[in-house]
C-alpha cells in the first residue's frame, strides 16, 4: 500500500511540473568527460551515466559530504566533519521516469526510501524531495581516479604485518609483544588481529576499495562499515590511516598515531 501511494504521489506531482525541468542534453556541454556516449541513450540512462561519471559534493550541518554513484547501484557517502574525521554510509540508488520527469530513488540501509525529482544544470544537479519539497544541491566535480582500482585491490591481497604500531602509555596497556596484522582474501573477506602480550583481539568481515581508490571499506561482522584511508600500497608495502572518529585500533594504540605502515 505504501509503495502504491508513493507512486501515485509521484505521478500527480510530475504532471504539474513543466517538462523544462529536465534539461535534456544541455548539461553535457558543461561536463569535462567524453559526451559521445550520450548519443541514442534515453534521458534516464543519460542521467545515470552523468551520476556515475562525476564526483558530487554538498554542504551539510555536520560537514561536507562527498557522493560517489557506482555502476553497481551503490551510493557511497563520505562525511567530513570540522575536525577532519570521516563518517561513511551507503545507499542503493536508481533513476526512473514519471510522466517525463526523472526521479532519483535512494534506499537506505534501514529500508527507508527517498524519492527526488532531478534537475541537471552546469554546476551539478538539484534534487527536490517529492514528499517534503526539500532541496539538495549536489555540485559536480571531475571524477579522476587516484589509481587503478583493480590494481589497488590486487596489491592489497595477502597478509600484512605492521611495523610501526605503538601503544599509549596513558592507557595502561603493556607495550610488550605489540602486533597488528591484516589478511585480505580474493573472495572479498578480511581478518584483522591486533594486541600485545596480554591481549589478542580478532575481527573479520568483508572488504572492498572505494570508487575513487582512496579508501579501504571494511564491513565488520555485526557492526557498521569502517573507513581507512589508503596512504600507499604496492606489492610489498602498505600505509593505512585511521580517519574515523571512532576507531577501535586508534583506541587501543596511541590515538596520535593514525598512520600505520605494513609489509607483506
Amino acid at each position: 500500500m505504501k509503495t502504491s501511494a508513493l507512486f501515485a504521489v509521484c505521478m500527480a506531482v510530475a504532471t504539474l511540473l513543466s517538462a523544462d525541468s529536465f534539461s535534456g542534453v544541455d548539461f553535457l556541454k558543461c561536463r569535462d568527460y567524453n559526451t559521445e556516449w550520450g548519443e541514442g541513450l534515453s534521458k534516464t540512462k543519460m542521467i545515470e551515466q552523468d551520476l556515475i561519471k562525476g564526483r558530487w559534493t554538498a554542504q551539510h550541518l555536520e560537514g561536507e559530504r562527498t557522493y560517489f554513484f557506482t555502476d553497481q547501484g551503490q551510493l557511497q557517502i563520505f562525511i567530513l566533519d570540522e575536525a577532519g574525521y570521516l563518517g561513511f554510509t551507503t545507499k542503493k540508488w536508481s533513476v526512473t521516469n514519471f510522466s517525463g520527469q526523472p526521479v532519483l530513488i535512494l534506499t537506505g540501509q534501514d529500508g527507508l526510501v527517498n524519492t527526488s525529482f532531478i534537475n541537471q544544470h552546469c554546476e551539478g544537479i538539484t534534487l527536490t524531495d517529492i514528499a517534503t519539497d526539500e532541496i539538495l544541491s549536489l555540485d559536480y566535480h571531475s571524477f579522476k581516479l587516484t589509481g587503478d582500482s583493480y590494481q589497488v585491490e590486487n596489491n592489497l591481497l595477502g597478509q600484512w604485518t605492521n611495523v610501526t604500531a605503538l601503544v599509549s602509555e596513558n592507557a595502561g596497556k603493556s607495550q610488550k609483544g605489540v602486533f597488528l596484522s591484516y589478511f585480505f582474501s580474493d573472495d572479498g573477506t578480511y581478518s584483522l588481529e591486533y594486541g600485545n602480550s596480554q591481549q589478542n583481539i580478532r575481527e573479520s568481515g568483508t572488504w572492498k576499495v572505494s570508487k575513487d581508490s582512496q579508501f579501504l571499506l571494511l564491513e565488520k561482522e555485526g557492526a557498521g562499515c569502517q573507513v581507512v584511508r589508503i596512504g600507499q600500497v604496492d606489492d610489498h608495502g602498505l600505509v593505512l590511516e585511521q580517519v574515523m572518529r571512532s576507531s577501535e585500533i586508534n583506541e587501543f594504540f596511541d590515538a596520535s598515531n593514525k598512520m600505520f605502515a605494513f609489509i607483506k
